[in-house]
């Protein structure tokens, strides 16, 4: 249902404001930086994700045209990791859960990003 996404991308959007304050007054650190970095990268592909879903009673026109299911000539929108795949190469994340997870993030931004002939869609989103 379309309250439910809209729901879903305003408590991702509160949540992520919630963990800005609260990771932005402690002491900082590269891990803390790495750590940070990655939970807004899975922030931002689960939010990604949610928005490409066609709802059932009554889809938003922002939603259709962003995964391509529109009517017309329209191609799914992508979004691209930018320096956040440089910036994650060189921070330290020591658990392994986290490292998998900055993985699985960075496989689903490269995934929207480039199809699979090889061609790369639309650009509306970089993660600078």
């Amino acid at each position: 249902r379309r309250e439910t996404q809209t729901n879903l991308l305003f408590l991702i959007r509160r949540m992520c404001r919630i963990y800005s304050a609260a990771t932005s007054s402690v002491q900082q650190s590269r891990g803390l930086v790495g750590i940070r970095t990655t939970a807004f990268a899975c922030a931002a592909c689960v939010a990604d994700a949610i928005a490409r879903v066609k709802c059932i009673d009554d889809p938003s026109p922002f939603s259709l045209h962003y995964s391509g299911l529109n009517e017309g000539p329209t191609r799914p929108f992508g979004f691209e990791s930018g320096s956040f795949e440089k910036l994650a190469a060189n921070l330290p994340i020591y658990d392994p859960q986290l490292t998998s997870l900055r993985f699985q993030c960075l496989d689903y931004m490269r995934g929207m990003t480039i199809k699979d002939d090889g061609t790369w869609n639309p650009t509306i989103f970089n993660f600078d």
